[in-house]
């Protein structure tokens, strides 16, 4: 018993921290709900099977309530292995490994304890490992619990907006209409990619996990342009005066004259409307593109990625 508790401690809790970053190595926006969860699970795990353990391996030849723990432990061993699995099964079931190992050799040496626990060595109730360890097990695991919820839950919620998902497209629509024809009328222009809509699932970290959150894209490629260039001049120039005509807030302007010459900079412009929408042109490693997001709001419905204009 003393030893699937250490087990429980020294596997089961590292899982509660490393396990949910392993799942999701290498995923850029990892969901941090299902992380949470998981987490919060190894964690419960844990807690539910340690005080058993330790108060069996205490109680079992003690006092008379060492074999009521001996079969706590058993059922403490599957609520835990369950738990595990639950949370992730992989990582679950190598956490698991050691405890079941300490398991196994329990109840093959457990024929050597049958007379302690007819006749234990004390009339006693020894009630004082339970009431120091119980207590301490429950304030842990709620100061723990509060700890992950800090963690991965995320402090402010998306700022409220004035439009949700439903009507997003013909907002974002709107933009592409005031942007594009602008552009048409400079020497050179030619669309190479799009337009391309997406729904871009990037707003879990900073909503309550209750909410459903959806940052709306559309994007065109305009080919590869020198940032020096005539026509990507006369782009921005043009994006300029009409964005600024538009009543648009203008964020960012990186000309090719403040240009630094590292190709990795994006050069361009970046404004934003009155209703949040972002609308940025960049000409990035050679690529001219022009992005129009609605940041994030509420995903009422499905969403259609189809050309909705």
């Amino acid at each position: 018993m003393a030893s699937m508790a250490f087990f429980t401690i020294a596997c089961g809790l590292p899982a509660t921290n490393v396990a949910p970053d392993l799942w999701y190595l290498g995923d850029v926006n990892p969901p941090m709900d299902d992380m949470h969860r998981s987490a919060v699970l190894f964690l419960t795990a844990a807690a539910v099977a340690f005080p058993v353990y330790v108060l069996a391996a205490v109680h079992v030849g003690l006092t008379r309530r060492g074999r009521a723990y001996l079969i706590l432990a058993g059922v403490a061993f599957a609520v835990q292995a369950v738990l595990h699995l639950i949370a992730q099964p992989f990582f679950g079931i190598m956490a698991m490994i050691p405890v079941a190992g300490a398991g196994i050799a329990a109840v093959i040496t457990s024929g050597s304890i049958g007379n302690r626990l007819a006749r234990p060595a004390s009339a006693k109730l020894h009630l004082w490992p339970d009431l120091i360890i119980v207590p301490s097990v429950v304030a842990l695991t709620a100061a723990s619990i509060a700890q992950l919820g800090r963690e991965y839950v995320p402090e402010e919620p998306n700022p409220p907006r004035t439009f949700d998902s439903s009507d997003a497209w013909e907002r974002l629509g709107a933009v592409v209409d005031a942007s594009i024809p602008v552009m048409e009328d400079v020497e050179g222009f030619q669309v190479t990619r799009g337009p391309y809509y997406a729904d871009l699932d990037v707003c879990d970290d900073g909503a309550a996990w209750n909410e459903t959150w959806v940052d709306l894209q559309i994007k065109y490629g305009f080919g590869t342009l020198e940032p020096s260039s005539d026509t990507n001049l006369a782009y921005m120039a043009a994006l300029r005066a009409s964005w600024d005509e538009a009543g648009y807030t203008i964020t960012k302007d990186a000309s090719a004259e403040a240009a630094t010459g590292d190709a990795s900079e994006a050069y361009g412009l970046v404004a934003v409307r009155d209703d949040g929408i972002t609308v940025a042109y960049r000409v990035v490693r050679g690529k001219a593109e022009l992005e129009i997001r609605s940041g994030c709001i509420r995903k009422v419905g499905a969403i259609d990625t189809v050309d909705p204009l």
